[in-house]
């Protein structure tokens, strides 16, 4: 039975940084599954049997007009896409716009009631408790532009391991909605 018991036929999902690594062993699976997918990465997609889409997650614009293109309905999204230190927009690949990305997608009615979203982390998430307040100061504020503008703000928080941790809290919080 396996994997099969899980199929994923009549299904349509995003994967968020799909083109390589762990996002694109998800597409593969997802392929072989039976789901329809839709990729979306900074990176050259050059997976077949997939829609392919661009996006750069540093760049809210481009989250926007990447959502549009994709449309709707969606199953699930798996968000993949990360990026190492010492990345340029580290935290907008590795949390910022994610974030937004999802919210867009379920405000839009792309992703419904009964739709899942999985995401990728490491262990670099753990701890995320010793430094909760601070999180969630950042994680009150709902929008793109804001978040961006607290990184700014905030020193050494533009790095793999906060934006993990950032990333762990915000799906403690948000994984009942």
């Amino acid at each position: 039975m396996g994997a099969q018991a899980f199929r994923y036929d009549g299904k349509r999902v995003l994967v968020v940084g799909g083109a390589t690594g762990m996002g694109r062993a998800t597409a593969e699976l997802l392929l072989d599954l039976g789901a329809q997918v839709v990729v979306m990465d900074f990176a050259n997609i050059a997976l077949d049997g997939v829609t392919k889409i661009a996006l750069d997650l540093r760049d809210r614009k481009s989250i926007d007009a990447a959502i549009d293109e994709c449309g709707g309905p969606l199953h699930a999204i798996f968000s993949c896409a990360g990026a190492a230190d010492p990345t340029p927009g580290i935290e907008r690949i590795n949390f910022v716009g994610h974030r937004h990305l999802i919210d867009r997608a379920v405000a839009r009615g792309y992703i419904g009631r009964g739709g899942a979203i999985g995401m990728i982390a490491s262990s670099a998430g753990l701890g995320w408790e010793a430094q909760l307040e601070l999180i969630n100061t950042l994680l009150d504020i709902p929008d793109f532009d804001g978040a961006v503008e607290w990184f700014d703000t905030h020193d050494n928080t533009k790095n793999y391991l906060f934006t993990k941790r950032v990333m762990s809290q915000y799906v403690a919080r948000e994984c009942v909605r």
